[in-house]
């Protein structure tokens, strides 16, 4: 396995369980209770905290590109072509 189709496939383990988390508390109304990538509850972090969490998911996101994509099929592309 290559370097590149691990760094790609262990992003998007944190990210599948990133959103995991954040479904988790969104449907149990507890978003302020979830920790963030940073350690820290939602509600515990600063403006700037969370726009550098959302800033890393943005690159991640377009990493991945189309949404009209799952990532997982994606991150196999990116995988194949590495």
């Amino acid at each position: 396995m290559t370097n590149l189709k691990q760094s790609i496939e262990r992003e998007l383990s944190k990210v599948q369980r990133f959103a995991a988390t954040i479904e988790h508390h969104a449907a149990n109304g507890t978003l302020l209770d979830m920790i963030l990538p940073n350690g820290k509850r939602l509600g515990d972090c600063t403006g700037e905290e969370v726009g550098e969490i959302g800033a890393r998911m943005t690159e991640i996101s377009k990493l991945l590109g189309s949404q009209d994509q799952k990532p997982r099929v994606r991150v196999k592309a990116l995988s194949r072509a590495a």
